[in-house]
């Protein structure tokens, strides 16, 4: 989880929003309709438990892709692109969410791949949607070395094979008799 604070008192929130818009090294604006039947299209059950929708555009398509159980479901709609092309992926409810009912253009803006996205249209509040962190298709999947399985195997069996023998934390008889005799003569 990533978190910045601002200043002030109530909190500018509005400086974050326009930071993240302002200074956008990517900007797409596409129809808001196209938008939510896209998301319609690629909505299948997930192998995640938060779905991502992967949004990859530029020269005026956007392919929104979805990994599924049996596979990857994409789509692609038409957009207009500023300063080039990119990506990203946002969770799937959320931009649903916000594309619900959506007419004319939506724009949406972003800086960075962790930096929140910013959306903007005529006649709603600017909202911002964090991204997720996704492995891309051209990505290599990260290797998990044999080495550390086999550690945190010997180390689960390790802690589970540990047992308390039963009354080793008991007290004895002797202990018993002699904690007695300490507090008759204590009274």
């Amino acid at each position: 989880m990533l978190a910045k604070t601002t200043q002030g008192t109530p909190p500018n929130f509005k400086e974050f929003i326009k930071s993240a818009a302002g200074n956008a090294a990517n900007k797409v604006q596409l129809y808001g309709a196209d938008l939510e039947r896209a998301l319609r299209c690629i909505m299948v059950p997930s192998k995640d438990k938060q779905p991502s929708v992967r949004m990859v555009w530029a020269e005026g398509k956007m392919v929104l892709s979805c990994e599924t159980k049996e596979g990857n479901v994409d789509t692609t709609i038409p957009v207009q692109t500023f300063n080039g092309g990119g990506r990203m992926a946002l969770n799937m409810d959320y931009l649903q969410e916000y594309a619900f009912g959506k007419e004319g253009l939506i724009t949406m803006a972003c800086t960075t791949p962790i930096a929140p996205v910013v959306f903007t249209h005529s006649r709603s509040p600017v909202v911002a949607i964090m991204p997720m962190q996704v492995i891309w298709p051209d990505q290599a999947q990260p290797e998990v070395k044999a080495e550390a399985i086999e550690e945190a195997k010997a180390k689960a069996e390790e802690e589970t094979t540990e047992t308390e023998e039963p009354g080793e934390n008991e007290p004895t008889e002797q202990e018993l008799d002699s904690k007695e005799e300490h507090e008759a003569l204590s009274l």
